[in-house]
């Protein structure tokens, strides 16, 4: 199963980021323990954003990517060049 989890605006102001992380943080653990051996955990962000800015614009050049796995070793992927690079994965685990 694939879902997605989004807060318009969130990061308009940094306390609300704080608060969201930390809420998110909460459930993480719970997230993890509930995936299968077949599941695939990936978190991201659709534009890197600066809390400690006023704006909600993208304010960041690089965008967050975390992907899980409990068959897989952990891999630094750098800094990756392309937009593909998401999309490439979700084809590979869903074996396209």
């Amino acid at each position: 199963p694939m879902a997605s989890f989004l807060c318009p605006y969130l990061l308009s102001k940094s306390t609300r980021l704080a608060k969201a992380l930390n809420e998110f943080d909460f459930y993480l653990k719970d997230i993890i323990d509930n995936l299968t051996e077949n599941d695939t955990l990936i978190i991201t962000g659709d534009h890197g954003c600066d809390p400690s800015t006023p704006s909600t614009d993208h304010s960041r050049e690089y965008t967050p990517f975390l992907m899980y796995n409990k068959n897989k070793i952990s891999e630094n992927y750098g800094t990756i060049k392309g937009f593909n690079f998401i999309a490439k994965n979700v084809e590979e685990i869903l074996n396209f």
